[in-house]
C-alpha cells in the first residue's frame, strides 16, 4: 500500500507523490492455517493488519491510521511466498528499528520502502541520493512494483472531498527500458 498525506511533516522531505508504504496483512482469518508468532497474532487480533516502518519503528497499525491520508493506492503483486515463510519474514523484521539515517545500504534498520522490498525479495529499480544518503522513495518502490507487473489501483483519492473507490491507475503503463520511464501501452 502507498500513502500520500501532504499535510504531514514527513511529506515535505520525501520526494515524489507518495510519502509512505507498507504491507496489508489482512486479519486473523487470513492466517488461520499458519502458525504465527505471538506478536503478529496479537496485532491481527487487535485488527492491526498494516505492517510498516515509521519513526516509531517497525510495527503494525490499524485501518484508521492508514486512512489518515489524502491518497491511498494498493499494489497487487504476484509472488510465490508460502504463508509460513511470510510469517517468518514478518517476525524477523518486526523487531527492527526505523532507519533515521536514511541509509539504504544498511538493513539492520528499515525505512518503509526497505521493509516492503525485503518482504517481497526484490531489488529497487531506482534509488535517490540526498545529502550523501542513498535510499528508495515510495514513488521509486511503486515503479519497481510496476516493472514486476504489479497492478496498482487507488482506493482513496482526496479523502477531504470524498473517496473515489477503485479508480485504476497505471495498469496500462509499461516500463520502457531504453528511455527509463513508464509509457502507455
Amino acid at each position: 500500500m502507498f500513502l500520500s498525506a501532504p499535510y504531514k511533516g514527513t511529506s515535505l522531505f520525501i520526494p515524489g507523490h507518495f510519502s509512505h508504504a507498507g504491507i496489508w496483512l489482512g486479519d486473523i482469518d487470513d492466517w488461520q492455517e499458519v502458525e504465527i508468532a505471538p506478536r503478529l497474532r496479537a496485532a491481527l487480533l487487535d485488527r492491526k493488519g498494516f505492517f510498516h516502518a515509521d519513526r516509531d519503528g517497525v510495527r503494525f497499525s490499524d485501518i484508521d491510521e492508514i486512512l489518515d491520508a489524502d491518497h491511498v493506492t494498493v499494489a497487487r503483486v504476484s509472488m510465490n511466498l508460502r504463508p509460513a515463510d511470510a510469517a517468518d519474514k514478518i517476525s524477523a523484521m518486526s523487531v527492527r528499528d526505523y532507519d533515521f539515517n536514511f541509509d539504504g545500504t544498511d538493513s539492520s534498520e528499515l525505512l518503509c520502502t526497505e521493509l516492503v522490498l525485503e518482504f517481497l525479495g526484490m531489488d529497487p529499480a531506482a534509488t535517490t541520493r540526498i545529502l550523501g544518503r542513498s535510499f528508495v522513495t515510495p514513488d521509486q518502490l511503486s515503479q519497481t512494483l510496476l516493472m514486476k507487473e504489479a497492478y496498482l489501483f487507488t482506493i482513496v483519492d482526496d479523502i477531504q472531498n470524498g473517496p473515489s473507490a477503485q479508480t485504476p491507475i497505471n495498469q496500462r503503463q509499461v516500463w520502457n527500458q531504453n528511455h527509463k520511464e513508464f509509457v502507455e501501452q
